[in-house]
């Protein structure tokens, strides 16, 4: 990959009236950023959400696979917008995403995803090592 060196942003949101609220986020010098709650409010045996944030840094290799995969997985092409407006809750999300040669993508939506999120998530959950879940219909 050629590189023009661009700040690099990487950034997935998701959230669910009481349910889950996922952040992750590639600050500066390879860092990861990731926050999760899952809410147990419904749950007999509730006394605090589950929260984990932590921090640890990404290897180089990872990130240039995780751009090569947003090329082939073509994010560049998504809408920029994607509402289902029949839920009033439901998971909505928020994605930046910005490569080294200044490639750029604005993504949100609510109850509707593009067509291969699926693929974009596993991508994001390999290079975060995470567990981020979307359902779509």
């Amino acid at each position: 990959m050629t590189k023009i060196n661009k700040k690099q942003v990487i950034y997935y949101s998701g959230q669910a009236f009481c349910g889950a609220n996922h952040r992750v986020e590639l600050l500066k010098n390879n860092e990861a950023y990731i926050h999760d709650v899952e809410d147990e409010r419904y749950n007999d045996d509730y006394k605090d959400p589950f929260f984990k944030e932590k921090k640890h840094f990404l290897k180089l290799k990872d990130i240039d696979f995780f751009w090569e995969t947003m090329d082939k997985l073509e994010v560049y092409q998504w809408s920029k917008n994607y509402v289902d407006s029949r839920y009033c809750d439901g998971y909505g999300y928020e994605i930046k995403l910005r490569n080294p040669e200044g490639k750029a993508k604005y993504c949100s939506g609510h109850m509707n995803y593009p067509e291969n999120i699926l693929d974009f998530i596993i991508a994001l959950n390999k290079l975060f090592k995470t567990n981020i879940k979307v359902y779509p219909e």
